[in-house]
């Protein structure tokens, strides 16, 4: 009975893959009692795994990596993302049944691979960690001729889920005929992305051709993880020397005009003492084949359009100027891929671009491409913000043909300033959320933005990844306060970067990013609100000074004076922090223009007299969210009026000394009052007989 309920388990398996490869070619699952094994790819190799996904709820799976599993003599490849596992039900274009309702798990070397029942995101983030390994350097042999100076460009490649920061790069040669420098080198590398180190290299005059080896180090760290990395890789330095360089005179250089340079992006073959990595968790063992010999691994799929990627850039420019910018092509397949065209469009009266010396070239498996794309602008009566794209067409050597279409084009901005200057004063700010959580059917949030620069703009929103609405808006001149509302669709990676690009006449402002995240939620969803600031600066410039008047009736009087020290207008409210057993009375509202101060008057009072010493504290709250506080101390006093009282009832033995001396006191004085009248009659008596 149970080998009957397997045999129709593992039918209905068969089944539904057969109907998923119908739909999707891309797969071809089939689970049975045979061992099946699973394998991640990380750090450009495949590793064994005891926890190849996790269990996120509902029947969907999510695999971080890309994965491999090997059964019936075949590897089978699959991409990272959500798997639905459920064979009664079906799901979207991108997810796939892998087995039925009989819940016969996947296994590796007779270990079954339960789900996780009670999933957290940080399950997901524990199994998805960056490694040293994933950081990479992409060089290629430099020709510089004797004499003569080169600039080129290598890539740093990130090929984790995280972002890589990049501390610094440094050039390592002990040839003192040549020198070579790194000039620039960007602040980061994107998740699954390129950063550019650009690099210079001189050659003396009068030296013979030769070749020299030059290292290259790049150290950084992976700042969601604290993962320090420091990667070093060897390249070549090929110089022309005397007599060659003589040969060739008659030939002409155009260094305008570069071919394309090729980046095969191998594992390092350095092993001297400048190669160090430094990491805080160690990187998953190789898989250890079981016991029985593991067959050869079959050819793998045909490659797919989508593993070429394009990376472009924006270009800046003033009137009648011109830049020429590296663009990347990326081979992310297994196969080479041979260049048919490659093309810079625009359409455009003020300025043109071109991808210079497009001649076919091709780009092996896990390799890249630079192609310098020159933008030359022409006179304009204003400033203009334009579009153009980049793309490519080409054949994979499986003979699987790849269209403009099907690769797809990379956009990239084009800023052109009328007559620009630099600007004397003024700034420009963005208040943007961090994090955007975008669901399958989009989401919408808001930012706000600060512009003091006195001049119109343009603000670009966009992602490579996603499409939002509006991606461009009008920046009016000389606005303290403007906030707006951005949706975002259409998300087709995990973790992608919303840039935020500005574009003001004279001022050189900095790109702001968000990330996005792509999560698996129903509708309705909201995105994050950025309120707009209320006309403050960053770090506003406010203090509080407060006087404290103790009265008779045993109450405060609290005058609080606050001052407004910098140029925007800002609102409050002071508040005052006091025990339970007392109450503060008077109003705390307060608005303040640019460098004004004003005094609130506010009176603390103690519901019981118990003369104990109080700690208070004086804050003021900005509109904004801005606290200043400044503490203070109150004593709960009796009234003065009732402290002698106080003091009697306390004491009866006081109070009898007192009275007898009040009895005595009014005996004194009646009979001094009696002495007198007496006195007063006698002489009346005398004045009567004198006469």
């Amino acid at each position: 009975m149970k080998i009957a309920k397997f045999a129709l388990a593992l039918i209905a398996v068969l089944a539904i893959a057969g109907f998923a490869n119908a739909s999707y070619s891309s797969l071809s699952v089939q689970w049975g009692p045979g061992q099946v094994y699973f394998e991640v790819y990380k750090g450009g190799s495949y590793y064994h795994s005891p926890n190849p996904y996790y269990y996120y709820g509902d029947y969907y799976y999510y695999f971080p990596n890309n994965f491999r599993y090997y059964y019936n003599s075949q590897w089978f490849y699959q991409p990272s993302g959500w798997f639905y596992y459920n064979g009664a039900s079906w799901y979207r274009d991108n997810a796939w049944v892998f087995y039925d309702n009989y819940w016969f798990y996947p296994r590796h070397n007779y270990y079954y691979y339960p789900p996780y029942f009670e999933p957290t995101i940080i399950q997901a983030q524990e199994l998805d960690k960056p490694y040293c390994s994933d950081i990479d350097i992409a060089t290629y042999t430099i020709q510089v001729q004797e004499g003569k100076t080169v600039y080129d460009a290598f890539w740093v490649e990130n090929s984790s889920n995280f972002v890589f920061d990049i501390f610094s790069a440094e050039i390592i040669e002990n040839d003192s005929e040549i020198e070579v420098i790194p000039t620039s080198v960007d602040a980061f590398a994107p998740e699954q992305g390129f950063a550019e180190l650009s690099i210079r290299t001189q050659a003396l005059e009068g030296i013979e051709s030769k070749l020299s080896t030059v290292y290259v180090k790049v150290e950084g760290e992976f700042p969601e993880t604290g993962l320090n990395c420091s990667k070093t890789e060897g390249f070549k330095a090929s110089i022309e020397g005397i007599a060659d360089s003589e040969e060739s005179d008659s030939a002409t250089n155009d260094s305008s005009v570069q071919e394309f340079t090729q980046i095969t992006l191998q594992p390092s073959s350095y092993q001297g003492s400048t190669a160090s990595f430094y990491a805080s968790t160690t990187p998953e063992p190789a898989y250890s084949a079981p016991p029985a010999p593991r067959p050869p691994i079959v050819p793998e799929p045909k490659e797919s359009c989508s593993s070429i990627q394009l990376f472009t850039k924006n270009y800046y420019l003033g009137e009648n100027d011109s830049k020429t910018q590296n663009f990347i092509i990326k081979n992310s397949g297994e196969k080479t891929f041979y260049i048919e065209s490659i093309q810079a469009l625009e359409d455009s009266a003020v300025y043109n671009a071109r991808a210079l010396d497009t001649k076919a070239s091709s780009i092996n498996s896990k390799g890249a491409l630079n192609v310098p794309v020159k933008v030359e602008s022409f006179e304009t009566a204003k400033d203009r913000m334009e579009s153009a794209s980049f793309q490519v067409s080409g054949v994979f050597e499986d003979n699987t043909y790849c269209s403009f279409t099907a690769v797809g084009a990379s956009d990239f901005t084009v800023q052109i300033v009328a007559d620009a200057e630099p600007a004397a004063q003024g700034n420009f700010t963005i208040y943007a959320p961090e994090t955007i959580k975008v669901p399958s059917q989009g989401t919408e949030f808001s930012f706000a933005f600060i512009n003091t620069t006195g001049k119109q703009g343009y603000l670009r929103v966009y992602s490579p990844n996603a499409s939002t609405n509006p991606e461009v808006i009008v920046i009016p001149e000389n606005k303290s306060s403007v906030s707006s509302v951005i949706s975002v669709k259409n998300l087709d990676v995990n973790k992608a970067w919303l840039f935020y690009d500005v574009f003001i006449e004279g001022f050189e402002i900095p790109s702001k990013i968000s990330r996005l995240e792509k999560i698996q939620v129903g509708e309705g969803v909201p995105g994050p609100i950025v309120q707009p600031p209320s006309q403050e600066p960053e770090s506003p410039q406010v203090s509080i000074e407060s006087t404290v008047q103790p009265n008779i009736d045993g109450s405060y009087d609290l005058n609080v004076i606050v001052s407004n020290e910098s140029n925007f207008p800002i609102a409050g409210n002071v508040e005052v922090d006091v025990p339970g057993d007392w109450s503060v009375e008077g109003s705390t509202d307060v608005s303040l223009n640019a460098l004004e101060s004003k005094s609130i008057l506010l009176k603390a009072r103690p519901k019981e007299f118990n003369d104990e010493d109080v700690g208070a504290v004086i804050t003021f709250s900005s509109s904004s969210g801005f606290r200043f506080s400044e503490p203070i101390f109150l004593k709960a006093n009796k009234p003065a009026y009732a402290a002698a009282f106080a003091v009697l009832g306390a004491n009866s033995f006081l109070i009898g000394i007192i009275i007898v001396i009040v009895i005595v006191l009014g005996l004194a004085y009646y009979s001094i009052k009696k002495h007198k009248a007496h006195v007063e009659m006698h002489k009346e008596r005398w004045a009567s007989a004198s006469k």
